[in-house]
């Protein structure tokens, strides 16, 4: 039942006592509200209306005529409708709007915030927005977080559900992190005109999981049992006891006690009429019959206020269980953030995980923080280890769309850094590192190949296509190794533009099936104890020939004849 009230309107400073209807939605999830009717206009002024109206302050204040109970709510007029109402040459005059938290819901941002508090980053984001409270439960140093294509209040609404703060406004102030309500009883057929209480059984509750890279270990969490009242308790013990369990790229506890969080509020509401106007978003309101049993507790959820110039006034209330008081339960809106191209700014990965850091194209300045590259083949002590370097393009891909979870699919060439490589045949295949270090297969029809090069001219040709193998060093070619055997099926070719030098610490052998030549310009064979030389026949061929015993005899010996022929003169001394 309406009840009587002292209502008072000013707008743009000033009292303004024309207007029919006033409508207030307030919600502790959303912003708040308004609609005004001013008094009928005539046509020639609906034009100006909307000069004298929009973007102007608006504060109303609604007094109970019996008690001190008293409503005071502040916004900024948003729209302005006028148009035809009848035929007598008047015009209504619509005013909506929208609480001061409004100027939060402007511009769309895309940015990062590395390594600041989250009280640094509340007061950033609600910088130049007065009548703010600001009163953590907690401070922690968050390492990244990213506004992505958000208004300040969606990221702040966020951030509040993500750390389980508070963010309202409470009709004259923003609040952002501790709330203690205001406990108001009402009573039926005095501040209540009707209320009802509904409980509904719930979905099965899931279990929460997460995998930490970093640490190779899945974390679950079952969420936690709050304290409860008996009625809720009944309410919960109904539920499916079947549980899963749901992987999640959010903290799992957050995760899991979230959702018990939204079981409560849906398994028991309370809805209401009320002439009360103290009422405001996360109040406690603890409605009792009229021979005085009490319901409980619910928090105010959403509430809705109506009056009119004459004075009358009533609301509309929708609550959940008081067991959420000291948590908000609204799940986090996370934006939707798609694949996109980054700049590499640093690859020296300090925990040698082969993660780099990129700057994102919407970045002036800072960097994302230590973030995967997806590899064909990783693991310990073996897999392909590739980084991009520094400056270069990568594309960058985001796990569950979410902007705070990057991970590098792969890197792309692009105008400033073409790849200077290729053919209409997409024959060549290559890998080149930054000091020119290249591997290429050349899959042209009749020239097929396979090159490995270094920048300084060492390289190792396999020729597919003539069937041939090639290795070659503009300087120093060293083959070590325990054992080393050559083998070839026709022939050994072994050539040097000056010296060839063959040493061993013990035996060399020759051999040879056929035949065994050594030529040269002069020939020394040299033995530190025995020479020996065996054949089936021994032919020697000189100008000259020289026999001497530097030290002790010489001696010839013949198995049957041994002859000694000239063809001048035998001269034995």
């Amino acid at each position: 039942m309406p009840a009587m009230m002292n209502i008072t309107i000013t707008i743009d400073g000033k009292r303004y006592p024309y207007w029919h209807q006033f409508r207030l939605e307030q919600s502790i999830d959303h912003m708040h509200l308004f609609e005004l009717q001013v008094m009928d206009v005539k046509e020639d002024t609906q034009l100006s209306c909307m000069k004298v109206f929009l973007g102007k302050r608006l504060e109303v204040n609604i007094q109970s005529a019996v008690n001190e109970q008293q409503l005071i709510f502040k916004g900024i007029v948003t729209a302005v409708t006028t148009g035809s109402k009848n035929s007598n040459g008047h015009a209504y005059c619509l005013l909506t709007g929208h609480s001061n938290d409004y100027a939060l819901q402007g511009v769309r941002r895309t940015r990062a915030f590395e390594g600041k508090s989250l009280e640094t980053i509340v007061r950033e984001l609600l910088h130049g927005v007065t009548d703010v409270i600001i009163q953590l439960q907690q401070n922690p140093l968050c390492a990244y977080h990213v506004q992505y294509d958000e208004t300040d209040y969606q990221l702040l609404r966020r951030l509040a559900a993500l750390y389980g703060e508070f963010f309202f406004y409470n009709g004259e102030q923003l609040l952002f992190g501790t709330y203690t309500p205001t406990r108001i009883p009402l009573r039926a057929e005095e501040q209540l005109s009707t209320f009802k209480i509904t409980g509904s059984i719930v979905p099965a509750m899931a279990d929460f999981s997460q995998y930490d890279y970093l640490t190779e270990s899945i974390r679950t969490v079952t969420p936690t049992q709050l304290q409860k009242d008996k009625v809720l308790d009944h309410i919960l013990s109904l539920r499916s006891s079947e549980r899963c369990n749901r992987m999640s790229i959010a903290d799992p506890e957050y995760m899991a006690n979230r959702q018990e969080y939204l079981a409560i509020a849906e398994a028991l509401r309370f809805e209401g009429t009320s002439n009360c106007p103290a009422i405001r978003p996360g109040d406690i309101i603890l409605p009792e019959d009229q021979a005085g049993k009490k319901y409980g507790g619910f928090v105010v959820q959403k509430i809705l206020h109506y009056c009119n110039v004459d004075g009358s006034y009533y609301n509309e209330i929708n609550g959940v269980s008081e067991s959420l008081v000291h948590k908000p339960y609204t799940m986090p809106v996370i934006p939707v953030c798609y694949p996109q191209s980054a700049i590499v700014v640093d690859n020296n990965d300090p925990e040698q995980l082969g993660r780099i850091k990129v700057r994102f194209r919407w970045q002036a300045e800072g960097a994302s923080p230590w973030i995967p590259v997806l590899l064909p083949y990783t693991g310990k002590d073996k897999g392909i280890f590739f980084l991009p370097e520094i400056n270069e393009a990568v594309w960058v891909d985001f796990q569950q769309l979410h902007p705070e979870f990057p991970i590098v699919t792969g890197s792309y060439y692009r105008g400033k850094a073409p790849a200077n490589k290729g053919d209409t045949q997409n024959t060549l295949k290559m890998i080149r590192s930054r000091a020119g270090h290249t591997i290429l297969l050349d899959d042209a029809a009749g020239k097929e190949q396979i090159i490995i090069q270094d920048k300084s001219g060492n390289s190792l040709l396999m020729d597919t296509a003539n069937n041939c193998m090639q290795l070659e060093s503009p300087g120093q070619l060293t083959i070590k190794a325990e054992n080393i055997h050559l083998q070839a099926t026709e022939s050994v070719s072994v050539q040097a533009g000056m010296n060839v030098a063959l040493s061993a610490a013990e035996n060399i052998s020759h051999h040879a099936t056929t035949s065994y030549m050594v030529a040269a310009r002069k020939v020394l064979l040299m033995a530190d104890k025995e020479y020996s030389l065996q054949a089936g026949d021994w032919k020697v061929h000189a100008d000259n020939v020289l026999l001497k015993s530097l030290k002790g005899s010489c001696e010839i010996h013949a198995a049957k004849n041994l002859d000694i022929q000239s063809e001048e003169k035998i001269r034995m001394c």
